[in-house]
């Protein structure tokens, strides 16, 4: 993606109204180009306000932080951020080994996008391959090829076994 495409996902998300920011669908469109030019191109001025999107989402969630958008969106903006902004970087990194530990106990497992997301921690070192492989494997071999978010889980899925 370039700075602009990814300036452009920034301001849309930023128009938004607060309560639209923060919907799963839309931190997943938008969060990682964010984090991503903040990083690059503001010297994670921003990073504060990213953490704060993801947390906010995560109220508005509720109990259901094992939804597959938000676990997908916290991998994107895990991965866009500076771990030297440690703070706001490890804000967000918590709430993805939270949604992921949701997703783990959690039946239902087929979400392509909760598994991308749970995919993407374990690329980062952000969650433990030991603990979430096993159950990212089943989640991939049953998975519906033709699922949205599908082809990105199975692309996350190669670039974990690569």
């Amino acid at each position: 993606m370039t700075t602009e495409e990814m300036k452009a996902r920034a301001e849309e998300l930023k128009a938004l109204p607060p309560q639209e920011r923060i919907r799963p669908e839309n931190l997943l469109r938008c969060i990682g180009a964010y984090a991503a030019y903040d990083a690059r191109c503001q010297k994670s001025l921003e990073a504060s306000a990213i953490a704060g999107l993801l947390r906010a989402a995560r109220e508005a969630l509720g109990g259901d932080v094992s939804n597959g958008a938000y676990l997908a969106a916290l991998a994107d903006a895990a991965e866009g951020m500076e771990e030297q902004i440690y703070e706001h970087y490890r804000c967000v990194a918590d709430l993805l080994l939270e949604a992921a530990q949701a997703w783990l106990k959690s039946e239902e497992k087929s979400d392509p996008l909760a598994l991308c997301g749970v995919l993407k921690g374990i690329r980062l070192g952000l969650l433990d391959a030991e603990r979430y492989m096993p159950a990212a494997r089943q989640a991939a071999g049953g998975l519906d090829p033709e699922a949205d978010g599908a082809e990105r889980a199975l692309r996350e899925y190669g670039r974990v076994n690569a």
